[in-house]
């Protein structure tokens, strides 16, 4: 069984509400083996993602049911499974992406959101986030344009936690970015990219903590 201290920082813990009671360590113990099996290779950005849907849900009273709480856990788990079918090469490449590698990478919201579907049980707000997580609040993303409010309230909360946590991990082509780098992008896009509430969320939580200074920008 998983502990949460495998899987994330225990500041971040702290800030979902609680540490996984033990039938969630559980069940994101299940859903990482299911994971593993699709060939998904993570260096932690999945439960990383987890946590902090979790906490930006907590800071949104949306968390109020067990139910709702292992609906945001499942989605923010899972968002990006769909990139198990995306060809390696694209996936890790360093340099920006041609048009066919762009469209290549766009369709794994699609595809997470069927691999979900093989999933017992799975609810269909789990699958809702998953596809529409890069949908753009200004309807300018992926994969239908949708925009503002049409977007799933989960699916604008898992587009931040996806985003922050990107921007702050390094990368192949790139250092991780601050804390407050990060804040600064989300801030500068909010109504843009991002939905408001969500970043306003973000912006209440202490997580400076966890990153590191002298991060450089893209």
């Amino acid at each position: 069984m998983l502990r949460p201290s495998f899987i994330a920082p225990p500041v971040l813990q702290s800030q979902a509400a609680s540490v996984l009671s033990p039938q969630e360590q559980i069940e994101v113990a299940y859903l990482m083996r299911w994971m593993g099996s699709l060939g998904i290779v993570d260096d932690g950005h999945f439960p990383r993602v987890m946590f902090l849907t979790l906490a930006l849900c907590e800071r949104l009273n949306a968390l109020n049911t067990p139910a709702e709480r292992q609906i945001a856990l499942r989605a923010g788990l899972l968002h990006d499974i769909g990139k198990a079918l995306v060809a390696e090469n694209i996936l890790s490449k360093c340099g920006p992406l041609n048009d066919e590698e762009r469209v290549a990478i766009e369709k794994h919201p699609e595809f997470g959101a069927r691999l979900a579907l093989n999933l017992k049980d799975i609810e269909p707000e789990v699958i809702k986030a998953i596809l529409h997580h890069h949908e753009a609040y200004n309807g300018e993303g992926y994969p239908y344009g949708l925009s503002g409010l049409q977007i799933p309230r989960l699916a604008r909360v898992l587009s931040v936690a996806d985003v922050y946590d990107a921007l702050t991990n390094a990368r192949p082509y790139r250092v991780a970015w601050t804390h407050t780098e990060a804040m600064v992008y989300l801030k500068k896009f909010t109504g843009t990219l991002f939905d408001p509430l969500s970043v306003w969320a973000l912006d209440t939580l202490d997580l400076d903590p966890l990153h590191h200074t002298g991060g450089k920008k893209l």
